[in-house]
């Protein structure tokens, strides 16, 4: 069995040598074919040369080697020559010495047709293109700058109207809880303060239904504003200058342009109260006794 196996490898080595040898004879064959297709093809001299030495070869056998002669000038077109543009065939060109009876040498090259006489004419005398130009718009005149807005006319002053005249009543307002009375001064300061009788703490009300309340010293308004605050102003007949008085003793009074009562603190380190507006209530601090009326 081992014996067999040795003939078979043996028998496939030498068929794989075999094929590997006739592959290098092959490409060597080609190889010498492909030369002398290329040596021949580079060493042509003309089909009159070729003529000759089959001739020589025909009656006394291989002559020696001779020169190999060049390619006639004449039939190679040079790239770098200047082809003259003319209507006239060119002339031949000459053979190179020594050609015998080569065939003809090609034309050096071939005639360009001139241009129609009738389109270059025409390009001559075409006239020039004149080139226009627009002319300018003219500028847009500048809009006037616009009036400055006249200046508003000045404020003026608040009117002053007088209290109305002396008459309905003028009382002390005690404050129910603190027990100090309505007080001013002269800078406009409205506060609770010790009760003394004397006349910064006399206010006289006018108007048969909201009251003016005007301070009998300083002749000023009692007034408020949105913000709570108390004092007093110059009379000017506004709402914020005008309280309607409910009830008769104590008695709440309402700013009528805000729609909030007079309230008043106890006394605090200086001695006095502070005064504001606050929203009604049942606060003892939002009733005022009236006395001394006059």
């Amino acid at each position: 069995m081992s014996v067999r196996t040795g003939r078979t490898h043996l028998r496939r080595w030498q068929l794989i040598c075999a094929f590997v040898a006739l592959l290098g004879t092959t490409s060597t064959m080609i190889g010498i074919a492909a030369a002398r297709g290329a040596r021949s093809y580079y060493s042509w001299d003309g089909p009159s040369s070729l003529a000759a030495a089959n001739a020589r070869h025909s009656v006394a056998g291989p002559s020696p080697a001779r020169p190999r002669q060049a390619w006639p000038t004449a039939s190679r077109p040079n790239p770098s020559a200047h082809v003259p543009v003319t209507g006239a065939p060119a002339s031949s060109a000459a053979v190179a010495p020594g050609a015998g009876t080569r065939a003809p040498a090609r034309a050096a090259t071939s005639a360009l047709p001139a241009p129609a006489p009738g389109r270059t004419e025409a390009r001559q005398t075409a006239p020039a293109r004149v080139a226009t130009t627009r002319p300018a718009a003219a500028p847009l005149p500048a809009a006037p700058p616009p009036a400055a807005p006249a200046p508003p006319p000045p404020a003026a002053p608040p009117a002053q109207i007088p209290p109305p005249n002396p008459g309905p009543y003028t009382v002390i307002l005690t404050n129910s809880a603190s027990g100090l009375c309505l007080d001013s001064n002269e800078m406009g300061q409205a506060y609770g303060h010790p009760c003394n009788g004397g006349s910064f703490q006399r206010w006289t009300h006018y108007g048969a239904g909201p009251k003016v309340i005007v301070d009998v010293a300083t002749g000023l308004c009692l007034d408020s504003n949105t913000a709570g605050d108390v004092y007093t102003l110059a009379c000017n007949g506004g709402d914020y200058q005008r309280w309607t008085v409910y009830g008769t003793n104590p008695t709440l009074l309402v700013d009528v342009a805000t729609g909030r009562c007079l309230n008043g603190d106890a006394a605090g380190p200086s001695g006095t109260g502070a005064l504001y507006t606050v929203g009604c209530g049942s606060s003892e601090n939002q009733r005022w006794k009236p006395t001394g009326a006059g």
